[in-house]
């Protein structure tokens, strides 16, 4: 017999106007769903259409979780790419430091932008910090959310059974 492990859940009271409560309890009836349920799946649509406010957490997920432990654990170099950026990070003669260059390609695969940085990865500065904050900007600047590479993660991100 399979374990099942029980679901994390939080209570969040709802304050709604009357009208929009009656009509939520009038929708529930008429599609024998609980209210919570329709309340949940809305907000998972709103979540969903608002995708562009979680490109940091599609960055953090997709490209440093895959480049971070390369450099600051194994101390190799690394290249990652995700959609339209990729980076690669080379080591230099000062092991604490890496050659990182970034680049933004369009559809057809041209480069659009391109940046270099030494960027020490120690943490006794915030060079790392900074250097993530400057990819952040540039995949708000650069990422359509509506591009097919990016539709699987989406998906995956806001399904939360």
């Amino acid at each position: 017999m399979a374990i099942t492990a029980k679901k994390e859940v939080k209570v969040r009271p709802v304050r709604m106007d009357v009208r929009l409560a009656n009509d939520v309890e009038k929708l529930a009836r008429k599609t024998f769903r609980s209210q919570n349920d329709i309340a949940v799946i809305a907000m998972r649509k709103y979540l969903y259409e608002n995708r562009r406010f979680f490109i940091e957490d599609m960055i953090d997920d997709c490209i440093f979780r895959e480049i971070e432990p390369t450099i600051t654990v194994r101390k190799e170099s690394a290249a990652v790419s995700y959609g339209v950026i990729g980076i690669t990070a080379d080591k230099t003669k000062n092991p604490d430091v890496y050659h990182i260059k970034t680049v933004v390609r369009n559809k057809e695969g041209e480069y659009i932008f391109s940046d270099v940085h030494d960027i020490n990865i120690t943490g006794k500065n915030d060079d790392w910090k900074c250097y993530k904050e400057f990819v952040y900007g540039i995949a708000i600047k650069f990422i359509n959310v509506e591009d097919d590479c990016y539709k699987d993660y989406f998906y995956d991100r806001f399904q939360y059974d």
